[in-house]
Order: C-alpha cells, then sequence, then structure tokens
C-alpha cells in the first residue's frame, strides 16, 4: 500500500472519509504487497477498485490477477465483481458497466477491449487491441499500455485502432499510428470517421460527453512548425482540423478546453462558431463542467 490513500470529502456534512485505496499505482509498490487501486463511481455510495498483489519487482510482469470489487462509501465492505489477469485502461459506463484494455486471462495473447458486467460478474471480449506492456515508464515502475481506445456514454460504440499496434511504447521506440475506426462495441458496423489520416505517432480517440461527437488527437513530430491538431468529427458527419492541444470537452459538449499558441496558452474552442478564446492562465486543471 502506497503512502498516499484516497480521502473523500462528503459535501453533505463536510466530512472526510480515508480510504484503504489510492489514486494509480503507488511508486513504493515491492513485492508481497497487495495494492488497493481506485477505478470508479458506481453510484452515489459505492465506487469500483482494483485490489491487485504485487509478485515481481519485474516491471514487464509484476503484477498478479486482479479482483475488482464494489466498495461501500460508509462501512468501507468489499464485495467482489470479477477477477482480470492483467489491465490498463477503464472506463466506467455506470452504473452497470467496466470498459477495460486488457486480458481475462493470461494467455490470450494480446489485449482486448472487453466489459465487465458489474450486476452479474460477465465478462465479454470485444474488440482486439494489438499488443500490450508496460508503456516505457520513467518515475513509476507500474504503466500497463495498450493502444488508445474511448467508449461511447452509452456504452453502444468504440473508436479502436485497426489494424492494432504490433510494438508497445518505450524510451526509445514510439508506436507508428493506424486508422482510427467508429464502430459497434463489437466491432460490426465500423467506419473510419477521420479516413486514413496518419500522424508521427498513435492518435488518441475522445468520445464526448453526449456522444454527439467524437476527436482524434494527432500529436506534434517535435517540429515547431508542426503543432498538435486535433481531428473533430460529429457522429455521421463531416470532419474538422481545430490546431492546439486537447486537455479536456466542456461538459455540455459545445466546446473544447485546448492549448494554442507558443508559449501555451489554455483557450476554448467553439465547436459551433470555430473561435478560440483565451482563458485565464494556468487553468488547465481546472475541473470542466457545464
Amino acid at each position: 500500500m502506497g503512502p498516499y490513500p484516497l480521502v473523500m470529502y462528503d459535501t453533505s456534512n463536510g466530512q472526510i472519509l480515508t480510504t484503504k485505496f489510492d489514486a494509480g499505482y503507488p511508486s513504493d509498490a515491492s513485492p508481497g504487497t497487495t495494492l488497493r487501486m481506485f477505478i470508479g463511481w458506481v453510484d452515489d455510495n459505492t465506487f469500483l477498485g482494483a485490489v491487485q498483489p504485487v509478485i515481481s519487482t519485474n516491471a514487464d510482469g509484476p503484477l498478479g490477477v486482479s479482483t475488482i470489487v464494489k466498495v461501500n462509501v460508509a462501512t468501507q465492505a468489499e464485495t467482489t465483481v470479477g477477477k482480470v489477469a492483467w489491465f490498463a485502461g477503464t472506463k466506467m459506463v455506470a452504473p452497470n458497466y467496466l470498459f477495460y484494455a486488457g486480458l481475462k486471462d493470461s494467455g490470450e495473447g494480446q489485449a482486448h477491449l472487453r466489459r465487465l458486467n458489474l450486476n452479474t460478474g460477465a465478462d465479454t471480449q470485444l474488440v482486439p487491441l494489438g499488443e500490450y506492456g508496460n508503456g516505457g515508464c520513467q518515475v513509476g515502475t507500474f504503466c500497463n499500455w495498450t493502444a488508445f481506445w474511448d467508449v461511447s456514454p452509452d456504452g453502444a460504440h468504440v473508436l479502436y485502432h485497426n489494424p492494432a499496434p504490433t510494438t508497445f511504447p518505450s524510451d526509445t521506440g514510439p508506436v507508428k499510428d493506424t486508422p482510427l475506426v467508429y464502430a459497434n462495441v463489437d466491432g460490426t458496423n465500423a467506419s473510419k470517421p477521420f479516413g486514413d489520416k496518419l500522424a508521427a505517432t498513435l492518435t488518441a480517440p475522445a468520445f464526448s460527453p453526449d456522444g454527439r461527437y467524437s476527436l482524434a488527437v494527432y500529436p506534434t513530430n517535435g517540429s515547431p512548425s508542426s503543432p498538435p491538431q486535433i481531428g473533430l468529427a460529429q457522429v455521421g458527419g463531416s470532419v474538422a482540423m481545430v490546431d492546439g492541444r486537447f486537455d479536456a470537452w466542456r461538459g455540455d459538449s459545445r466546446a473544447l478546453v485546448v492549448e494554442v499558441g507558443d508559449p501555451l496558452k489554455v483557450s476554448l474552442y467553439d465547436i459551433a462558431t470555430h473561435t478560440t478564446t483565451a482563458l485565464e492562465p494556468d487553468s488547465m486543471f481546472y475541473l470542466w463542467g457545464n
């Protein structure tokens, strides 16, 4: 257990509750310890977490099988939902599903996007994500990685890379980009909203909070004359290119928080008017709502 447990603040009574869970992988984990990591909220009284043993200090495989649990906020009681051999990114579609990139069983050979039913424990394999591994981290011991993906807010559609990458990142080897595909979560009815446009390294997709838009983050190739760009697509519609580095969606799905210029300035890009407005300096870490 790391030294920085997650602390929860009850806005109704001002009480503070210290949990057994961390916000991510602690940097001081050692073999024989058990990690508890916060995943997301199921409802106002319950959150989801992963209970995960550390079995070695080998950065390529230091973790044991994760037990996914529902945690009662008031009592801290843990109820097992399912077990996962290995996982990287997760996304909650509350209150019923956890989508995760990883492996249900260690012998699967490649990562998949999977859907864990939080009520029944059923674990469904969805689309392939290709190579997986330790993502070239330089600070912490653990930085599990798969190709980037996102699931729509209703859990019905996915944005993922097809063909899937055959390498994972290292300190000296970035992953080559492949096209982003929009499809049903089982991979059917696939299309390429951003065409075959590729970036210098792997692009990252993100759905808007209302699911009407999707975007692809095209990272810079390191040249000052080639700033980062965002491909912005209305589902079933056209694509517009937006200059800047993506930070977040505004909660109403009508604007993007981006960083533009040299030096970079936090700004708001209005989707309807295609205008960019500078915001207060150092505001990129604020919580963006409606």
